[in-house]
């Protein structure tokens, strides 16, 4: 909750300044969301000693879905997130001019979850498909933004460093599918 709390009115401050066409609001809106949203879930998630889920027991098959509330609620959590961080990265990588690093919302949604994730012991099982692909191209990208950015931009630190924090939180999670 700290992080989230000590970043998120940076986010929101920071949220008009870095929207210049409809594009820019719909992303910070949905930063803003995952912001607000992540550490309210990651509580209940730490509270409650659940394991972050596969993103196949949230959008898979009927059959393999969880019908656990906080599940379904944490799995979302991290997907958006590892959505919008994925589609900042990407942006930065191949047209970084004029682009801001949203290190804030990114801190205060990553951080909470980073917390459910370490709470509890890894996960043993198999690695889902969409979380590999999701690391690899997160990692890459932290590596490239930080050599491009240098070690003088601060805000290129960080956000790498959330990045990062990110990959292990996706690689930490495993586990077959199942009909909990």
């Amino acid at each position: 909750a700290f992080a989230g709390g000590a970043t998120i009115g940076w986010a929101v401050e920071n949220a008009p300044v870095e929207s210049v066409d409809a594009g820019g609001w719909a992303r910070n809106i949905a930063l803003l969301g995952v912001a607000l949203a992540s550490p309210i879930v990651a509580a209940l998630g730490i509270q409650a000693r659940a394991h972050m889920p596969r993103f196949s027991l949230i959008l898979g098959p009927q059959q393999q879905r969880t019908r656990d509330p906080l599940l379904v609620a944490l799995g979302f959590c991290v997907m958006a997130t590892t959505v919008l961080s994925i589609m900042i990265a990407l942006g930065l990588v191949f047209d970084p001019r004029y682009r801001d690093f949203p290190f804030a919302p990114l801190s205060a949604a990553i951080v909470p979850l980073a917390l459910v994730s370490f709470w509890q012991p890894a996960q043993k099982g198999r690695y889902g498909a969409a979380e590999i692909v999701a690391c690899a191209l997160l990692a890459p990208s932290a590596v490239f933004i930080l050599v491009n950015e240098t070690l003088a931009n601060w805000q290129s630190l960080w956000l790498c460093g959330v990045l990062v924090l990110l990959v292990v939180i996706l690689a930490r999670i495993r586990g077959a599918p199942s009909s909990a």
